[in-house]
């Protein structure tokens, strides 16, 4: 896209659509979990790998991205990506079982990569520094679209039909925006001479297949006390050695890790670490969360995420322009104290919230996500050189998708982990011979009746499940506090004074 021809040229747009489908796809199916669990009749956990899953398997889908867009041509790998992804989310719809769902969101992910990763890097190189700016906070807008209003339409779709619609209808978006980049996008030449470390990326694959296999199956299975746990680190470990070993002997990069020799692309990813630990939990924990405390329809719920989005996305048109202008660091330090203040309001719900309980916190989530990303993101492309733009969007995008589904597959066995141990303590003081159940008030909870210990399992099921959500998000404000002193002491380097990049 010439700079001359501005913001407003259809292939930039035609990108952008596709970049939408992709994060659309991503964040549908967190609103849908507590009916796709009742209608598969399946554990939190397990469905949860409906999220985990397809978040760890576009983190594989990414790093052979800069290998195959110079192998096959940028928009012939867009292209033929777009394709799979739709195909991908349509028998998503169809699938008749969980195993068959996490087929399909695996290969909906893994093609969708990426679409993520070349919209990104096209996005930044295809307009002047002095635009970047706008050009980054129409992307990020379009991407919270389809991330925050993804679980909304999802909800939406799933009450008025069923959660299957709301795979469905991602098809014929896509297939738009498959034929706009075919019309307006140009066409790349080829550069075959790029090679791929293949060993190296089947290595770090397994790195990741493994964690991921550790963190969302480890609750279920007691941890170290399961030999399939004990196989799977082990085979981590196999595996990792494997990668070091090779990549310290080999002369072949699927990454040229030297990107990170520029300062601020490697401070950023730091920063983008830690949100991305946290960014996905509460689009995962609400939903389930709602539903056990308030007993909410799901297309409730849908409407807590549209508040957030709203004002990301007011947040993010405001704040592109002033990216230049003041120090970064101070934008994405204000964006975490928000973000925990929000965290804070989530940590002290419980049975007697009411509506604009629910809804107030997310007004918080949506201004901090808006300096967090926005920050972060000006703070990594401000001095990576443009032969270097895949691989940093590559790191970028691999970073944030591994932390991203580690945070919630952990912060879901914490949670699980939390359930059990508040069950077992709030139960036991409902035991015969406690003298406090002899009392008028707590005849409801007597023992020695069918109704009194329905009554009593009751209460303590949802005591134990609003004291298990609220260390959760308590254990989230602190996360977030912590990441200020890394934000306020590291100098950021402004493009006119930055070293070169790269090597």
């Amino acid at each position: 896209m010439p700079a001359g021809k501005g913001l407003a040229d259809l292939g930039f747009w035609s990108i952008t659509l596709g970049a939408w489908c992709y994060t659309f796809a991503t964040t549908i199916g967190t609103a849908l979990l507590p009916q796709m669990q009742g209608d598969l009749s399946v554990g939190l956990d397990q469905v949860t790998w409906v999220v985990t899953a397809a978040v760890v398997a576009g983190a594989i889908g990414i790093p052979p991205t800069p290998w195959l867009a110079a192998r096959f041509g940028t928009k012939n790998l867009l292209v033929g990506s777009m394709i799979a992804f739709t195909v991908s989310s349509a028998l998503i719809g169809a699938a008749g079982s969980l195993e068959e769902v996490i087929l399909w969101r695996i290969c909906q992910a893994i093609f969708g990569a990426p679409i993520f990763v070349l919209s990104q890097s096209l996005c930044i190189g295809l307009v002047s520094y002095e635009r970047r700016g706008t050009a980054m906070a129409i992307w990020s807008v379009a991407l919270t679209t389809g991330w925050v209003f993804g679980p909304t339409a999802g909800a939406y779709l799933a009450d008025w039909y069923s959660w299957r619609v709301s795979f469905f209808i991602i098809a014929p978006i896509s297939v738009v925006a498959t034929i706009a980049c075919v019309v307006f996008l140009d066409r790349v030449d080829e550069d075959r001479k790029l090679e791929f470390d293949w060993t190296g990326f089947v290595a770090l694959s397994v790195v990741l297949l493994a964690v991921q296999m550790v963190l969302n199956r480890g609750q279920r299975l007691d941890w170290l006390e399961s030999p399939e746990i004990i196989g799977w680190l082990a085979l981590a470990a196999l595996a990792l050695s494997v990668y070091l070993g090779h990549t310290l002997s080999s002369r072949l990069r699927f990454i040229r890790w030297g990107v990170l020799r520029d300062w601020n692309l490697s401070y950023g990813l730091t920063l983008c670490c830690l949100m991305s630990g946290m960014s996905l939990v509460p689009l995962v924990l609400i939903p389930p969360m709602l539903t056990s405390l308030k007993g909410l329809e799901v297309i409730t719920i849908g409407l807590v995420f549209v508040f957030r989005g709203l004002v990301q996305i007011v947040v993010m048109m405001l704040l592109g322009p002033l990216l230049a202008r003041y120090d970064p660091r101070l934008l994405c330090a204000f964006g975490y104290l928000v973000f925990a203040y929000g965290c804070h309001l989530l940590s002290g719900y419980n049975q007697d919230v009411g509506l604009w309980d629910i809804y107030f916190p997310h007004v918080f989530f949506g201004i901090g996500s808006s300096f967090m990303w926005m920050s972060i993101f000006y703070m990594m492309y401000a001095t990576v050189k443009a032969e270097y733009y895949n691989d940093a969007a590559t790191l970028v995008s691999l970073s944030f998708n591994v932390v991203s589904s580690a945070g919630v597959a952990l912060l879901v066995a914490l949670l699980t982990r939390g359930l059990q141990v508040n069950t077992e303590q709030l139960g036991a003081h409902f035991v015969v011979g406690n003298e406090q159940l002899l009392f008028a008030e707590h005849a409801a909870y007597a023992l020695d009746r069918v109704s009194g210990l329905t009554t009593a399992w009751a209460e303590v099921a949802e005591q134990a499940v609003a004291i298990s959500y609220a260390n959760v998000f308590r254990l989230m404000t602190w996360l977030s506090l912590g990441a200020l002193p890394v934000l306020l002491l590291v100098p950021f380097r402004r493009p006119e004074a930055a070293a070169p990049s790269g090597g």
